[in-house]
Order: C-alpha cells, then structure tokens, then sequence
C-alpha cells in the first residue's frame, strides 16, 4: 500500500492548477519511494512543454538524491533514464550504484550504458568499477569499459588499462597499447616487460623473464585475433616445454569460444608432447641400530679385575 502523503501528490500532481501541479512536483523529487520516480518520470513525456521541464528536472533531482533507489526500480526504462541523467549531472554520490549496475546487470546494454556514466562522471572513483569490468565475459562491455578509462585522466586509470595488455582479444590488447604508448608507459614489473615484448613482437625477450614469462605467453597463445602472435607465441612456449606450459594450453582447451579451443589446438601441436617426469631418487636406506648387550654387574667387575692382573 502506498503512503498516504504520495497517494495525494499523485493526485495534485493531475490538478490543472499550475501552482498545484508545480508543488506537488518538487515535493515528488524529495519523496524516498519508486512510485514518485514512476510518476515523475511519466509526467516528463507531457505534451506540456512546462509540465515535462519541470518533471524531467524533479525525476533528475530524486534519482541524484536516492540513486541506489533510482538504480533499483523494477522498471527497465527508469533505471536507464536514471542512469542517464546521472551521467548528465555527474553525481559523485551515485558512483558506487552506478559501478554495481555495470558488475551485476544481466543486460548488456544496461551494462554498457553503466560504464559510459562512470566516463560521463569523471572522477578518480570511478576507476574501481571499471577495472572490474575487465574480466566481464562480453567484449562488448570490456570494450566499454576500457574506452571509459582512456577517457579518465588519472594514473589508477592507466594501471587498470594496463591489464588490457593480457585480454583474450587483440583488438582490445592493440587498443590499449597505443594509448599507453602515446602517453609514455613503461613496464613497472617483469610481467608487463613481457606483455609490451609480447605487443612490439619481441618474442626473444619475453622469454628472458623465467616463470615470469610462461603465462602471458600461455594467453598471448590463446588470444584470438591476431594469428601470428599465437604463432609466435606457442612456439616460444616449445622452448620452455614445462608442465606448467602443457597445463596452461589444455586449459583452453575447456574456453566457450571456440576460437580460444582452436587455438589451445594448435598451440598443443606446435610445442608436442610433454616432457616425461623426472625420475625419483631412491629412498636412503636406513642403518640398522645393533643394541649391545649389557653385562650383569659381577661379570663386568671380574672382567676389569682380570684386566688389572694382567698389567
């Protein structure tokens, strides 16, 4: 059951009295229910030119005040006109609503439009809920996701853009990597020195940095899009030729895309079969421990009297 007090602004709402109508609007922003953003949001398609205006900016009021309430509303279309204007006014409050909608929406689009109000936003916070978008399954949305982080200006921005050096897709590895390079990026760890030697083709260094080494090789080896560098990278995987290498391949194997399970095929016939395990080293044996005999007391006291005689 609804509220009483929002029950009559519903109906002052319909009065044709402007000064009614107008009251009951301002009032309808502050109200903490999803029946006042349906009535608003309703009322912002009015004919009336006045009507509309001043709906649409009470309906932009409430959902800046009460995002997680806006974010929420069972109705599909308020919540994107909510993210909408969200982005419009880039309201720092909604950033953590905003940032749950893009991990936790079942709908791409919905998703989609999260991570451009984060751009539209524009603050260092808005970071966070873009990185995770990053292991999101739809490239579409990584797509979303990372050209929202190009947009922000802030040096947790590029660490996150970063770890697109490493996505399954090329396009997107080659997106970032020319964005990182026109703003003078340089590897911070041996993981990246292998992701940029992996993106300039470099593959004789990529190999140079151990264990370091064996993963990003592993994924540059399953991402689609760009068949020489799986190449090139299954066959810098055959000179390490450790089990580790052999597990990494088989995993791709089990990927959904079927472009992934090709390339772990082929990727497993360029590096062959797996190294055969070393053979354990024979246990030592055990020294047998021979416990002597302990004489009774007379018969070591006999045996150091004849000792003495016989000096």
């Amino acid at each position: 059951m609804l509220p009483k007090r929002l029950v009559e602004l519903e109906e002052e709402a319909k009065s044709p009295d402007p000064q009614t109508w107008k009251a009951a609007f301002r009032e309808l922003a502050e109200v903490r229910h999803e029946h006042a953003l349906s009535l608003l949001h309703k009322e912002s398609n009015d004919i009336a030119i006045e009507r509309a205006g001043l709906a649409r900016e009470s309906f932009q009021i409430s959902v800046c005040q009460q995002p997680d309430v806006a974010l929420r509303h069972t109705s599909y279309e308020i919540r994107e006109a909510s993210l909408m204007a969200i982005g419009q006014r880039r309201e720092v409050r909604a950033i953590a609503e905003v940032a749950r909608v893009l991990r936790n929406e079942s709908t791409e689009s919905m998703r989609e439009l999260a991570a451009k109000t984060l751009a539209g936003i524009g603050q260092e916070a808005c970071v966070e809920g873009l990185q995770h978008a990053r292991t999101d399954q739809s490239k579409r949305i990584r797509t979303a996701a990372l050209d929202a982080l190009i947009e922000l200006r802030f040096p947790a921005a590029e660490r996150a853009i970063v770890e697109y050096l490493d996505d399954e897709d090329w396009p997107l590895r080659a997106t970032a990597f020319k964005h990182l390079s026109n703003n003078g990026w340089e590897p911070a760890s041996n993981r990246h020195r292998v992701l940029k030697a992996i993106m300039l083709g470099r593959f004789d260094e990529a190999i140079r940095h151990g264990d370091d080494s064996v993963q990003p090789l592993i994924n540059s080896a399953l991402c689609f899009g760009n068949p020489e560098v799986r190449h090139w990278s299954a066959t810098t995987l055959a000179k390490i030729r450790s089990q580790r290498v052999f597990d990494g391949l088989k995993e791709g194997l089990k990927s959904p895309h079927p472009d992934v399970r090709k390339a772990a095929e082929e990727a497993l016939k360029i590096v062959g079969t797996p190294p055969p395990p070393k053979p354990e080293a024979p246990p030592t044996p055990k020294k047998k421990f021979v416990r002597r005999k302990s004489q009774r007391p007379f018969e070591e006291a006999c045996q150091m009297l004849g000792t003495a005689l016989e000096l």
